[in-house]
């Protein structure tokens, strides 16, 4: 496939593609759990403030916090797009009908596919998975933000966390904040 239709989610693919792709662009952009971005409705991607609001009105409150996020100037033109190429005007959500199951095996396909991970065999009817699943994408865009210098009150922020939890689980991501305790050692130098 060309790059072009990579980047085009209606360019010639099967639905569970064009989800996945989707999923994978709102998750690596917002941080948010894989859920959270099934159950996402248009209403929730305010494109007026410029905010995607995760957390479903009148959801239980549970200790997984769904952060209202920026969006971002990358998924901003997507999700723009997959707006206007919908298929289905009457149905408010993004993505009617899928599984974060079938997200995950999709994803499980592609990481095979692309010799990153061998699913390991297992004996069993299925064979167990590649180790990679739909939460690696929030971990990964946590790690991003942080190598990137964003501040851990801003990660945790994003990630609907508390700085503690962000420091414990991301802090180790960014060495250069030792630096100064290191060159302190050595006189500042």
């Amino acid at each position: 496939r060309s790059p072009r239709a990579a980047r085009q989610p209606h360019a010639g693919r099967a639905d569970t593609d064009r989800d996945l792709w989707l999923v994978l662009q709102i998750a690596l952009n917002t941080a948010g759990r894989v859920q959270a971005i099934l159950d996402l409705t248009w209403d929730r991607a305010d494109f007026s403030t410029g905010v995607i609001h995760l957390d479903v009105p009148g959801r239980l409150k549970t200790k997984k916090r769904r952060a209202s996020v920026p969006i971002s100037s990358a998924l901003k033109p997507i999700l723009l797009e997959w707006w206007a190429n919908r298929t289905d005007r009457f149905d408010s959500r993004l993505f009617p009908g899928v599984t974060a199951q079938a997200i995950w095996s999709k994803l499980n396909k592609a990481v095979v596919a692309a010799g990153i991970a061998p699913i390991v065999e297992n004996g069993a009817k299925r064979p167990r998975a590649t180790g990679i699943g739909p939460h690696v994408l929030r971990h990964t865009a946590a790690t991003r933000m942080v190598r990137n210098g964003v501040p851990l009150a801003h990660v945790a922020a994003v990630l609907g966390n508390t700085v503690q939890v962000v420091q414990n689980s991301y802090a180790h991501h960014l060495p250069e904040h030792l630096r100064g305790a290191v060159d302190a050692i050595s006189g500042g130098k």
